[in-house]
């Protein structure tokens, strides 16, 4: 081959290659990245163009969103762009899967936006969960690449509030409409077996408690209870007897009829677990504390002493609370009324119960407890009182100036007629130490013929005064002169 044709050969390549550089360089598909005659170098800053992808910003990529942090307050997507700002606008998806699809799309997404004009998207009411989130731009009909995939995490969760502490009030309790009103645990002094229950109608209204229950009141036999006949009712306030003996039977102490007879019935002194009230479809009524031990009631373990019945407070109350029960324990509780005899059976069977010990009782509220004063008894002392003779006589009374050892007798002065002889005048009796007015003589009969001459008052003897001072204080009493008023003789003052 000449030279020159191998010249004209190489050069005919060469423009050959140059036309296919020409024609298939700008596009390189396969990165979705576009080389335009926009890529310039401009002071020394590469403008790359459409093949850039979008730069995420916030939340950061892993961010959990939680309950007052900053995205929960204010939720949004953001993202920036080198072209944003030049017609630039953008697609967001959200997606619960990282997984993608050739073109770089989540294969699942949760969200896909429309073509927005801002590089944000605001995000709110976004449901709790892990999401995956990427952008991609657009500008000119062109398509940029997408943006890394970032993380976030939902987990906003309101804290329940603490709720203010108002105070319960205390429920008022109800009075259930039956109560168990007395029980007689211990039997009587007749029998250990003359037990029995008393019921009370709390309402103003007739009450059916046939088929009703009373449970633990049975031990022997597999069954522990026992069932009130079917039609039985409890008057208006009034009482339902239950017992083991009727009143006749030689084995009971009772004086009153019992509304229910039941050979069954059977209590024990302690371990007999509470009474259980249940009406025929077995909701309970009311309960009588008698586990481990009966709330009240008294009884020595002999059978002459005491047998004290278990009485419910006039307020019933919880039967379960000790509080809410008494022991029959005053002489009232022992009348014929309720017993054959009297005596060391205490109760009242069938009738209101008697309770000086029980504080809701209407006697113990209204009747206050009589205040005792202790005073001492003044020594009475003695009265002067005008002393007459029964004739013509002067008398001189002189009583001793203390009272410990009286000794002054009175002296006794007859008035003589003329010519006859004084008498002899009977000896006064000593007075006693509360009683100072003497004894005289029915008569005292003058000498004829004498005239009633005037005697002079005598001189006491004086007794000395003892050292003992209670009885010292005492009331003195001065001499007196008394005449008979008969003869015209008038009487001195004595006060």
């Amino acid at each position: 081959m000449s030279r020159n044709l191998k010249k004209r050969l190489l050069s005919a390549i060469a423009k050959l290659t140059v036309l296919l550089m020409v024609f298939n360089f700008p596009m390189v598909g396969l990165t979705n990245s576009y080389f335009t005659d926009q890529a310039a170098i401009t002071q020394n800053t590469l403008s790359t163009g459409y093949w850039e992808a979008p730069q995420l910003v916030y939340p950061q990529d892993g961010y959990v969103a939680t309950y007052g942090s900053d995205w929960a307050n204010n939720p949004y997507m953001d993202w920036t762009y080198s072209l944003d700002g030049q017609g630039a606008q953008y697609v967001y998806e959200s997606s619960n899967s990282v997984t993608t699809n050739t073109d770089g799309s989540f294969q699942s997404p949760v969200y896909v936006s429309g073509l927005l004009s801002a590089s944000q998207i605001p995000a709110p009411n976004t449901p709790n969960g892990v999401y995956y989130w990427h952008v991609q731009a657009y500008i000119n009909g062109q398509w940029s690449p997408w943006s890394s995939i970032w993380q976030l995490t939902v987990n906003i969760v309101e804290p329940t509030p603490t709720p203010t502490e108002t105070p319960t009030p205390t429920p008022t309790p109800t009075t259930p409409k039956v109560v168990i009103n007395e029980v007689m645990w211990m039997g009587s002094t007749v029998n250990f077996r003359d037990e029995w229950i008393e019921l009370r109608n709390t309402t103003d209204r007739d009450i059916d408690i046939g088929q009703w229950t009373i449970d633990n009141t049975r031990h022997s036999g597999g069954i522990t209870y026992i069932m009130i006949p079917a039609s039985r009712s409890i008057p208006a306030n009034g009482y339902f007897l239950l017992s083991n003996y009727q009143d006749s039977d030689p084995k009971s102490a009772l004086a009153v009829n019992p509304d229910e007879v039941n050979s069954s019935l059977e209590l024990l002194n302690n371990q007999n677990g509470n009474l259980i009230l249940r009406d025929k479809e077995g909701n309970t009524i009311d309960q009588a504390l008698g586990d481990p031990n009966w709330a009240k009631g008294f009884s020595d373990g002999t059978s002459a002493g005491k047998h004290q019945s278990m009485e419910r407070n006039d307020n019933p109350g919880d039967g379960l609370n000790a509080a809410n029960w008494h022991t029959c324990d005053i002489y009232a509780c022992t009348s014929t009324a309720y017993w054959d005899n009297s005596g060391n059976n205490y109760g009242t069977p069938k009738a209101a119960n008697l309770s000086p010990d029980d504080p809701t009782a209407a006697d113990y509220q209204l009747a206050p407890r009589p205040t005792v004063i202790l005073t001492s008894t003044p020594t009475p002392q003695p009265t002067k009182e005008p002393l007459v003779a029964t004739d013509s006589a002067t008398i001189t009374v002189t009583p001793d100036d203390t009272r410990a050892s009286p000794s002054a007798e009175p002296t006794i002065t007859p008035a003589p007629s003329p010519g006859e002889a004084s008498p002899t005048p009977a000896p006064s009796p000593t007075p006693t130490q509360n009683d100072l007015t003497a004894t005289f003589p029915n008569e005292l009969t003058p000498t004829p013929g004498q005239s009633t001459p005037t005697s002079p008052d005598p001189t006491p003897t004086p007794t000395p005064t003892p050292d003992n001072p209670l009885t010292q204080a005492t009331s003195q009493i001065p001499p007196a002169t008394l005449t008979n008023s008969s003869n015209g003789i008038t009487s001195e003052n004595l006060g």
